[in-house]
């Protein structure tokens, strides 16, 4: 199981360290973190089920008609 270090998931996500931070803190993507004070990773199912849960259905466009 390969782990990825936070700068690491967050190039991955698009996203800066502080937005990631602030995902794990809130509970929005999970982690790993062996005790308090140690490094947190993340794995590629950490990553999928985050972007599965904020992945939205294209919708269609309504185009309203000129004239």
């Amino acid at each position: 199981m390969r782990l990825y270090s936070r700068k690491e998931a967050a190039e991955l996500l698009g996203i800066g360290l502080t937005t990631l931070d602030a995902l794990r803190e809130s509970g929005k993507i999970g982690f790993y973190q062996r005790r308090p004070g140690c490094k947190v990773q993340f794995t590629q199912a950490h990553i999928d089920r985050y972007l599965q849960q904020v992945e939205q259905s294209p919708r269609s466009v309504i185009r309203k008609r000129r004239g």
